[in-house]
C-alpha cells in the first residue's frame, strides 16, 4: 500500500496525522478506506485535548475557597480607640455620620 508508507513525509491526514500519503492522488484513493478510522482518532485527539484543557483550567483554581477575614473595627474618630464590638457601646453621630465610643458621645452632649 503506497499510501500508507510511514517513511513518506511530503503529506498528512490533517485530521488524524495518524497516515501519511506520498501525493494527492494516493491521498484521494485512501479516503474512502480511512474516513471511519480517521473520525474515530480524530474524536479521541479532541477529546484528549479538552481533557487537558480542563486539567489545566482545575490546576489554576484555589482548593479551598479563600474566607474574608471580618472587617476591622473602626477607631472612634475623636479620641482614636478601638470601638467596642457591641453597638450598645458605640454611639451613631447625625450630623456627620460617624459612629463614637460612648465616652466620646457622652463628651459631645456636655
Amino acid at each position: 500500500m503506497h499510501y500508507l508508507n510511514t517513511n513518506c513525509r511530503h503529506l498528512r491526514c490533517t485530521a488524524c496525522k495518524s497516515v501519511r500519503y506520498c501525493n494527492v492522488d494516493c491521498q484521494r484513493a485512501h479516503r474512502k478506506v480511512h474516513v471511519k478510522e480517521c473520525k474515530r482518532i480524530s474524536n479521541e485527539l479532541e477529546n484528549s485535548r479538552r481533557a487537558a484543557a480542563f486539567e489545566a483550567a482545575i490546576s489554576e483554581l484555589p482548593l479551598v475557597e479563600e474566607v474574608p477575614s471580618p472587617p476591622a473595627l473602626p477607631d472612634c474618630l475623636i479620641c482614636a480607640h478601638v470601638m467596642p464590638p457591641k453597638m450598645e457601646q458605640s454611639s451613631y453621630l447625625a450630623c456627620c455620620g460617624n459612629v463614637v465610643c460612648m465616652a466620646c458621645h457622652s463628651r459631645t452632649i456636655m
